[in-house]
């Protein structure tokens, strides 16, 4: 091992319940990333891919599609085919910012702030557990307009939805 190495050993060393905590609010930020993610492929391959009659072969499909794309192809396709609020758009533009940040220059960028002041950290720790939140509030409200679609389209009720959704869940589980 190296000098910097070494080094950064002794840090993490120095205050491992701060790298713990570091890396649990880094890994949950991502799990909540990855939930919406999903639910924008399930939205873009519903709502706005589909067309009434679709074979279920041609959904399968479409989803695995929308699945394989980076988060930033999924905000791109939401915003070039939904007609949506200037808010909106901001919202998921700087979701897609912050999650690039997250996982790819949190390091790069805030280093110093992994090691540094308490305060440094503190600030750290709630920019990351705002990616996770504003992924949270995101996932949800594509949810309830996912929702809504399959009911007026599909002809889904609510308890329908919620049998289908939690049969989903359970088969992840096992």
């Amino acid at each position: 091992m190296n000098e910097v190495g070494r080094e950064l050993r002794a840090m993490i060393a120095a205050d491992p319940l701060r790298i713990h905590l570091l890396w649990s609010e880094v890994g949950k930020s991502l799990l909540y990333v990855q939930h919406f993610d999903n639910a924008m492929a399930h939205f873009i391959a519903g709502p706005l891919g589909l067309t009434l009659g679709a074979a279920v072969t041609e959904i399968a499909e479409m989803l695995k599609t929308e699945h394989q794309k980076t988060t930033g192809q999924l905000v791109a396709k939401l915003i070039g085919k939904m007609k949506m609020t200037p808010a909106t758009h901001d919202l998921l533009k700087e979701h897609r910012d912050e999650r690039n940040w997250l996982a790819h220059r949190l390091i790069l960028e805030n280093d110093n702030d992994i090691y540094g002041s308490s305060e440094a950290f503190d600030k750290l720790i709630d920019r990351v557990r705002n990616v996770g939140e504003r992924s949270t509030h995101l996932q949800g409200e594509f949810g309830r307009l996912y929702v809504a679609w399959a009911g007026a389209h599909l002809g889904l009720t609510d308890a329908k939805i919620e049998e289908m959704t939690l049969d989903m869940l359970r088969k992840q589980r096992t």
